[in-house]
């Protein structure tokens, strides 16, 4: 298959991704949407043929992503998906909250200040509406994921971003196996979803607040379900 560059109005071409880059991308998704679920799915070279890139490539590509911690290494050239401790879980959701009310309680304006009413707006409404009558798990841990970023983007601009990537990446997947745990899990991203589009960030804090309490009463049953989620076949 040929790759071929792109082009932009600034530099006027893009050089396509390379190799490692690909290969990252895909298995890092692949680990976000359970398709890659154990440490047998990860064999170096069952990646480095599907991907079609070398073995080095796959081993560098591993390693960082175990950096980030979607992976653990299990023994010398193999991993494993990454399961968060108890604690680890409890301290990414508590980080997500503590934004949330860094961004919105302490500037009372923020309380009247409506999220852009264009396109994009009307668009989240209707995800949110979607994920409360479909219960899609993916969708739902994908838009919630993408409200906590803008969330970061208030409380510090575009660079507060990696003060939440962290967090999201520990809750990455487990957010997808919640809802094994926690029926509302549908529902209350639903609402928190309208909360934040709509403006109403006094109500989104608190509705985050709940969302956050009941997800670290519940850690220890959620690693329990995201182990057993990735187990060998």
């Amino acid at each position: 298959m040929q790759v071929v560059g792109v082009m932009t109005a600034g530099t006027g071409w893009t050089p396509p991704p390379t190799k490692a880059a690909t290969a990252y991308g895909s298995i890092r998704s692949e680990l976000w949407h359970f398709r890659i679920r154990n440490a047998h799915d990860l064999a170096g070279q069952h990646l480095a043929q599907r991907l079609d890139v070398s073995r080095g490539t796959i081993t560098r590509v591993l390693d960082r992503l175990a950096g980030e911690r979607m992976l653990r290494r299990v023994s010398r050239g193999r991993h494993a998906p990454y399961v968060p401790s108890v604690p680890e879980l409890i301290a990414a959701y508590t980080a997500n909250l503590a934004l949330a009310e860094i961004s919105y309680r302490p500037d009372p304006q923020l309380a009247r200040r409506h999220h852009r009413r264009d396109g994009e707006r009307a668009e989240r409404l209707a995800r949110a509406q979607r994920i409360a009558e479909t219960r899609d798990a993916d969708l739902a841990a994908s838009e919630l994921e993408t409200l906590l970023r803008k969330i970061a983007r208030h409380a510090g601009g575009p660079a507060a971003d990696a003060a939440i990537e962290p967090a999201l990446a520990v809750l990455a997947r487990i957010r997808r196996v919640e809802h094994l745990i926690l029926p509302s899990q549908f529902d209350q991203v639903a609402q928190l979803m309208r909360y934040f589009y709509a403006g109403r960030y006094p109500k989104l804090v608190k509705a985050l607040q709940v969302y956050t309490q009941q997800r670290v009463s519940a850690a220890h049953v959620l690693a329990i379900a995201l182990r057993a989620s990735q187990e060998e076949p």
